[in-house]
């Protein structure tokens, strides 16, 4: 069926259409948006739900945790050996640890809780400590104070006292107190080793003052029988004996040397050991010592095929401050040791300066041979006490082992160190750094109008020509080193020079040599001669000057300043002369030895000074009563009245009557064999002088008389 509508109601039709489908569109939007509001709460209700899960799971981890923590806590003061109390504000107990309980025996903590401090401790504590205890709790509460204090207590009442250091802290909370923690931290064991440390300590010491004693007394014994030895054939060598005589002689002497250096070095080690080593500063002379070094040693090896040479910077200082018996025994001890352990090649020596701060100079001494060398094991053990490498290979070398263990002690006393490189077979290189300070900035050696003083050498022996090329380049002398005579030769024609060294035994190649090329060019200066010789075997050559092998920069730079040239007799290791005479003095020897006193006399005989002598330190004081000496040498140890008791008492007498008439107090001296560290100290101290050790060195000897008898006698 058809209907028919007129255009109007078609329009309203169209409209009616379109707000349907904006509603239909709103409802639909409406819809989605309901959806979504739904899903949203759906989702919120379940985050809510994990929310309240997860923090339903936390409560449960931290009642866990506490429970775990509050576990672990009560097992801390349940098991801690030390004990805890905690005090509130009004100093009642609210807490402690289990330590007390059985410490003092309670059953149970309820029978303590709410007593105070003093209730717990008055049984057990002086009046005196409790009043202490009541100052603290004071100071923590009032000052928010941690306090300590010590106490030994007997908790349990059973006579057991425990060591207890106290500790009371207060509790805070924001910032008031709360109340006090003390904690009794139980220190009787701690007591018990520090006592017993304390003991050790103490038996250490007599240990050691009696080895100490028993050093002094053996020291005494040794010395004694040996300064009667070593004093004898020193006397026998002032004699008009055959050679073969004195050759014994010098081997007895010889001997005891070497047996009172093995003496030396045991006594050396203990005072070590003991800590009593002693580092002395003194002014001394560079130069002094190392020829005395050099001339000991030069001695020691002339026996053997070996080249011994030296290097010796001339920048060294020409003076200096350290401890100048302790430096000579380290260069003798690490020489000895080369000398010792080499049977041919070479030894040589080498000294030069190293820059510190200030005034202060590092001397860096590096000794080197050829000999047997060290096994890279064996190094490490170089330097410990009694200890001596490669047993079986070195079995037949003489040594306690302590040289080098001394050495480097007295490197380590002195700021400085030692260290060793060696090839097994091949030979070792030993370096000392040891600190000194400088007392003059005058070099050790220096070589005036350096441009005039052009130097050629002929030395075929090539460690000797090479130290001699060292020395004059370090002093930094023109030269030209030459080990043929055509090289030499042409040198002398070629240019002029000032002085020439070389080899005592090249004399009568080089003289023919020398003389045509001064026919051939005479324009030319005939150069000066120095010829190298070792020690003793020079014969008389004119115009020509003498330098002892091994050569160093002091003794080139003597020979070409003109200046004669410092050389100590090589002998002085076995007889030094006396320097001076002093007729008309008048000098006392006490010694209980017959022996020694003969000895002693002897010694004394060449300064022609009248000498009594007797036995006893009774004797000796009535003497100084009787009669003026210009010196009294005093032994030590002597029965009745021994060294020390006569000193006193003549120094109590001349307060009173012995220089009474303005003369000075005797000079006394310790002539001991009591050479231990200390014994010096305590010399002077009892009224000495000075001290001279037995064996009687000649030439200390000579210094002290000389130093100590007045000038205008000598």
């Amino acid at each position: 069926m058809s209907v028919n509508l007129t255009p109007e109601e078609i329009d309203e039709l169209k409209e009616e259409n379109r707000n349907l489908r904006s509603e239909v569109k709103r409802l639909f939007s409406e819809s989605r948006k309901l959806l979504r509001e739904r899903d949203y709460g759906r989702m919120m209700s379940e985050r809510s739900k994990l929310t309240f899960q997860a923090k339903d799971k936390l409560s449960q981890l931290v009642f866990t945790e506490k429970s775990r923590l509050e576990k672990y806590m009560n097992m801390l003061l349940d098991n801690t050996p030390d004990i805890v109390m905690f005090f509130d504000e009004n100093g009642r107990i609210v807490f402690v640890s289990s330590a007390y309980l059985r410490r003092s025996n309670i059953a149970a903590i309820g029978l303590i809780y709410g007593k105070s401090l003093d209730d717990m401790l008055k049984p057990v504590v002086s009046e005196e400590f409790l009043s202490h205890v009541d100052e603290m709790f004071r100071r923590a509460m009032e000052e928010k104070l941690t306090t300590e204090a010590e106490q030994e207590i007997d908790f349990g009442l059973d006579g057991r006292l425990r060591s207890y250091q106290i500790q009371m802290t207060p509790m805070l909370e924001d910032g008031e107190v709360k109340g006090s923690i003390v904690t009794f931290y139980d220190m009787t064991e701690v007591k018990q080793a520090q006592r017993d440390a304390e003991h050790a300590r103490e038996l250490a010491e007599q240990s050691t003052r009696a080895k100490s004693d028993f050093l002094s007394r053996m020291s005494h014994e040794i010395r004694t029988p040996m300064n009667a030895i070593s004093g004898m054939s020193e006397l026998l060598l002032r004699r008009d004996l055959d050679e073969d005589s004195k050759g014994y002689a010098r081997d007895i002497k010889q001997a005891s040397a070497n047996l009172m250096s093995l003496i030396n070095d045991l006594l050396d080690i203990s005072k070590i050991e003991a800590g009593r080593l002693e580092i002395i500063p003194v002014t001394y002379y560079p130069s002094s010592l190392i020829n005395d070094v050099v001339n000991i040693i030069r001695m020691r090896l002339a026996e053997k095929p070996i080249r011994f040479y030296t290097n010796i910077d001339a920048a060294i200082p020409g003076m200096m401050i350290g401890d100048e018996v302790r430096l000579r025994q380290i260069l003798l001890n690490m020489l000895n040791n080369a000398a010792k352990y080499t049977e041919k090649g070479f030894v040589s020596l080498t000294i030069t300066r190293d820059d510190a701060e200030g005034d202060m100079v590092t001397l860096r001494i590096v000794v080197a041979d050829s000999g047997v060398g060290i096994k890279p094991e064996d190094q490490q053990k170089l330097f410990g006490e009694f200890i001596q490498v490669d047993t079986k290979r070195n079995r037949g070398i003489e040594g306690t082992g302590l040289g080098l263990a001394i050495t480097k002690r007295l490197c380590a006393a002195m700021g400085g160190d030692i260290s060793v490189e060696s090839e097994y077979g091949r030979g070792s290189v030993f370096t000392a750094c040891i600190p000194q300070r400088t007392a003059s900035e005058a070099p050790f050696a220096s070589v005036e109008n350096l441009g005039g003083k052009k130097t050629l050498v002929y030395e075929r022996r090539m460690v000797y020509a090479k130290s001699i090329a060292w020395s004059l380049e370090n002093m930094g002398v023109p030269h030209r080193l030459t080990s043929d005579i055509e090289s030499f030769a042409r040198a002398l024609r070629e240019e002029e020079w000032y002085f020439v060294f070389s080899g005592y035994g090249l004399y009568d190649r080089i003289m023919p040599v020398m003389e045509l090329a001064e026919r051939e060019c005479p324009e030319k200066k005939r150069p000066h001669l120095a010829l190298m010789v070792e020690w003793g075997s020079e014969k008389y050559i004119p115009n020509a000057r003498f330098v002892s092998l091994p050569l160093q920069t002091l003794s080139i730079s003597d020979v070409l300043n003109g200046a004669p040239v410092r050389r100590d007799c090589m002998e002085s290791a076995l007889f030094t002369g006396t320097r001076f005479t002093a007729p008309g003095t008048r000098l006392l020897v006490v010694d209980d030895i017959a022996t020694n006193l003969k000895v002693a006399e002897g010694l004394i005989a060449p300064y022609k000074a009248d000498v009594d002598a007797c036995l006893s330190g009774a004797e000796a004081v009535e003497l100084v009563k009787r009669n003026r000496y210009d010196i009294v040498f005093m032994d030590h140890m002597m029965p009745d009245m021994d060294g020390v008791e006569a000193a006193l008492l003549i120094r109590e007498w001349e307060k009173g009557h012995g220089c009474a008439d303005g003369r000075p107090p005797v000079p006394i001296i310790a002539l001991t064999a009591n050479a231990v560290s200390g014994m010096r100290e305590m010399f002077i101290e009892a009224g000495f002088n000075d001290f001279l050790a037995k064996p009687i060195d000649v030439s200390k000897l000579d210094e002290i008389i000389e130093k100590w008898l007045p000038r205008e006698k000598q």
